[in-house]
């Protein structure tokens, strides 16, 4: 019955999510599927219950499962320091195994780990196939997140790069193809056979181990596992590689052989989208103009910035359903975000000043791409604001944009309110020679 806890544990645990942790958004296929096996689960959990005589942990009241959403792991609050292989099958014939299907992760693949104490998410946000590499985000509860950047071969995987100063949400693929770091290690080498070893990097070795034909990590059911021993400096490092999944497990152990720490998958979802919570500035009615806050940020692998944003602006009704996010680009240290006509009427329809309203779009982009320049569009010409002074070159600086500007003389813009509000989004003549150009949507 502890297992059947664990399980009912820990798809609660998927489903609801933490303020801290990534929300997942899975397919309605996959949610079907996780029903079915909640309730089949609850089940069992009730009969066994009833036979064991052991106390159920249910509100009397409404009859909802008061349980722990936390996996069992997490809530004892212990490093895992075990893994057990014992019942897994070993691969007995050789077989010819690709090491394509050997990536550390697949596109639109949700992986949560555990290692006992806290969770951790994996989520590829770039793949690109014709580079053969992938940009892959890790994310450590309350921990800042983690990019890594993997390349293959035929004959080869290697990661590039382990960075927690990468924007996870930038592409940093192209930048990085053909490159090789100090940082850069050889995950796997073909043959994919056992026996086959190699430089790992400078001061460590590799050699897979063994491969099992089918393996079990808690409720997932696993094919053809390649174990990778690692000798570091101080200690080893066990990898294990399903196929068609990536990495479902690490195991870490001292000079004495003693295990110190096991990271191992929890769940594995395909075919869905991740959805984080990110820092933004929210428009205010005081002196302030913004105050920070947070708001979920969905993202989905080769995503794009105009469709994140234009959700995200929508849902902290900044815009309406009238507005469209076109693009937003980055160029030279220049956040670009291109609107739809109308955006200005919309914008000065908020409870907030048009200011606090545009300041918070602008201060929001700046920190989220760290620049301090963000420049307004609508159809690609420079947006026109209704009761500000337009900047120089259409650039508003986030390190300004909160100060008090320069308003246009209202008695000249009463008489133009009446036909302004269909045309308002129309470029400033100055700004046209100023357009930047060369710029790559991201």
């Amino acid at each position: 019955m502890k297992l059947k806890q664990l399980i009912l544990s820990s798809i609660a645990f998927l489903l609801v999510g933490c303020a801290s942790e990534p929300m997942i958004n899975l397919s309605e296929e996959n949610q079907s599927i996780i029903e079915e096996k909640r309730q089949s689960l609850e089940g069992n959990q009730t009969e066994d219950e009833s036979t064991e005589g052991t106390e159920s942990e249910t509100n009397s009241a409404d009859g909802e499962d008061t349980q722990s959403q936390e996996p069992e792991e997490a809530s004892n609050s212990q490093i895992l320091t075990s893994f057990d292989t014992s019942e897994w099958v070993a691969l007995e014939e050789a077989v010819q195994l690709n090491i394509e299907d050997y990536l550390p992760n697949v596109m639109y693949q949700i992986k949560q780990y555990s290692n006992g104490e806290t969770s951790r998410v994996d989520y590829p946000n770039f793949v690109d196939q014709t580079l053969n590499m992938m940009q892959v985000e890790a994310r450590i509860t309350d921990q800042t997140p983690i990019v890594n950047i993997f390349s293959w071969g035929n004959s080869q995987i290697t990661r590039l790069e382990e960075s927690s100063e990468l924007n996870p949400y930038v592409n940093h693929l192209t930048g990085m193809n053909g490159q090789t770091t100090q940082e850069s290690e050889l995950l796997l080498q073909a043959p994919l056979q056992v026996g086959t070893s190699w430089q790992r990097d400078a001061a460590t070795t590799s050699e897979i181990t063994a491969i099992y034909s089918q393996a079990t990590i808690r409720d997932l059911e696993l094919e053809n596992v390649i174990e990778v021993t690692s000798t570091l400096e101080s200690g080893t490092l066990v990898e294990y590689y399903a196929q068609n999944e990536g990495i479902v497990a690490t195991v870490e152990a001292d000079d004495a052989g003693t295990v110190t720490q096991v990271w191992q998958a929890q769940a594995i979802y395909h075919e869905n989208r991740i959805i984080n919570n990110v820092e933004v500035m929210m428009p205010t009615t005081d002196d302030a103009m913004v105050e920070p806050g947070q708001a979920a940020f969905s993202w989905q692998t080769n995503g794009n910035f105009a469709s994140a944003f234009d959700s995200m602006f929508k849902e902290l009704g900044i815009l309406d359903d009238t507005i469209t996010v076109q693009s937003v680009t980055l160029d030279e240290g220049v956040v670009i975000i291109d609107f739809s006509p109308g955006v200005v009427a919309v914008l000065n329809s908020h409870e907030a000043s048009e200011q606090a309203v545009i300041a918070s779009i602008v201060t929001t982009l700046g920190n989220f791409f760290n620049t301090d320049q963000v420049r307004l569009t609508v159809n690609n010409s420079g947006m026109l604001p209704d009761t500000l002074e337009y900047p120089t070159n259409g650039i508003y600086q986030v390190s300004t944009i909160t100060t008090p500007l320069e308003t246009i003389n209202t008695s000249v813009e009463s008489s133009e309110s009446t036909s302004n509000a269909s045309s308002m989004d129309e470029s400033a003549t100055i700004d046209e020679s100023q357009t930047t150009t060369g710029s790559e949507s991201l």
